[in-house]
């Protein structure tokens, strides 16, 4: 009797365990089930193919201007290829060190609010080729720092198996350093000491060049600058030296290649000509250079001052 007992409890022990055995079965094959059925409905979603734009789609970056003081980046780009596109996606690095752009720069133009982190011109492929544009990037209120370069990837929507894709153009990527400039207005023929790895724009107007020194700009030769900093062209004042026409308190060199320059009418005559008029004839001619260069060697001095 106590035999049959424990053979009958063995054996409910055993039920028990292929139950338990059985469930677990029913359970991985319901979850394979379930993923297969997922998956299937997922792949009608996902493209079989990467979408790419086609061959043609180009933009270039015409010019850009960066105020590191500002905190303002403008860019125009060119559409120099085939096809319009939508807009772009625009990325920089904030370290000169750094190789891939990673900082998603779209936000901080209005065209790019709220956009996805892409800068979009419209709805449509709006941008049309040879077509330009503007965009300007405020980064004044972020922690980003200072830019030292930017990449950006052209995009556009693209029908694709009856759906409207956006398709990323990654084939015409720009690539750009950005050099930091500060402009500083009407300032020829001064010397700045900018922050290290930054630019000087030389702004005294059109004659105001580099000086060929480091952060230095002066005017053209001919040509002075203002009390406002601005290049003019020279003119002779009273008690200036008969001789020296660029008004520096010496005779030399540079006096003679500017008579040379009027005589040959590659500088305008200044409406007051007494400091270039060493021969005394009421005209700037050939003959005043001579006279300067013999100044100049110490043959002869000067006829006086204006």
């Amino acid at each position: 009797m106590w035999l049959q007992v424990k053979m009958l409890q063995h054996t409910k022990l055993n039920k028990k365990g292929v139950s338990i055995m059985i469930g677990y079965v029913l359970l991985v094959t319901s979850a394979v089930v379930m993923g297969v059925i997922v998956y299937q409905w997922i792949k009608t979603y996902v493209p079989t193919e990467t979408l790419e734009c086609p061959e043609g789609v180009s933009i270039f970056l015409k010019e850009y201007s960066y105020d590191c003081d500002l905190k303002e980046l403008n860019i125009t780009l060119k559409n120099n290829g085939r096809f319009n596109v939508a807009g772009y996606f625009i990325h920089g690095t904030n370290d000169s060190t750094q190789e891939l752009a990673t900082i998603d720069l779209s936000s901080y133009t209005p065209l790019g609010k709220d956009k996805g982190g892409s800068v979009l011109f419209g709805t449509t492929n709006s941008f049309e080729p040879s077509e330009g544009i503007t965009s300007s990037f405020d980064l004044s209120n972020s922690d980003i720092g200072q830019l030292y370069s930017i990449e950006i990837f052209p995009v556009r929507f693209q029908e694709e198996k009856g759906k409207n894709r956006f398709v990323s153009c990654g084939n015409a990527k720009i690539k750009e350093t950005i050099n930091c400039k500060i402009i500083i207005e009407s300032s020829c023929n001064s010397v700045w000491e900018p922050p290290e790895n930054e630019g000087v724009v030389c702004d005294g107007g059109e004659h105001c060049i580099d000086a060929g020194e480091e952060n230095e700009c002066t005017c053209e030769l001919g040509y002075l600058p203002n009390e406002n900093g601005e290049c003019e062209l020279i003119t002779c004042v009273t008690g200036q030296a008969i001789g020296d026409l660029d008004g520096d308190e010496d005779i030399d060199n540079e006096d003679a290649i500017i008579v040379a320059k009027i005589y040959s009418e590659e500088l305008p005559e200044p409406e007051n000509i007494c400091c270039g008029d060493v021969y005394q004839n009421e005209d700037i001619d050939i003959l005043d250079a001579l006279l300067i260069s013999q100044i100049i060697n110490g043959d002869r001095e000067s006829p006086g001052v204006c």
